[in-house]
């Protein structure tokens, strides 16, 4: 998981050094045609642009990410048992309890006679 998280962080590092050498390289190819300034606002306002689609794109993949995992809880079984097992252990109580404890019996006796 680490290892991921830091390709992941040294490939972001990498993609923004890229497209800064881009922007560059844009800005440099543009000025024989316009002038300096209009080719600093021409990048910039590229940069903006594509700011605002990635913007964009992650806000949907996100809101989809937490439909899906909304799904996937309440499809659960955990959760959808949970409920039901627990006002079943509230309600009888006693039987959890002795069931435990014969259970916990049962291994110690166990344990105690592989010795």
């Amino acid at each position: 998981m680490a290892l991921g998280l830091a390709c992941a962080t040294v490939s972001a590092l990498l993609a923004g050094a890229g497209v800064i050498f881009c922007a560059l390289a844009a800005y440099l190819s543009l000025i024989p045609y316009l002038d300096p300034r209009g080719a600093a606002l021409a990048i910039g306002g590229a940069g903006l642009l594509l700011a605002l689609a990635v913007g964009l794109i992650g806000q949907m993949i996100a809101r989809k990410l937490a439909e899906r995992l909304v799904a996937w809880v309440k499809s659960s079984a955990v959760v959808v048992l949970a409920p039901h097992v627990l006002g079943f252990a509230a309600r009888h109580a006693k039987l959890f309890g002795l069931a435990s404890a014969a259970g916990a019996a049962y291994f110690a006796a166990r344990s105690n006679r592989a010795d």
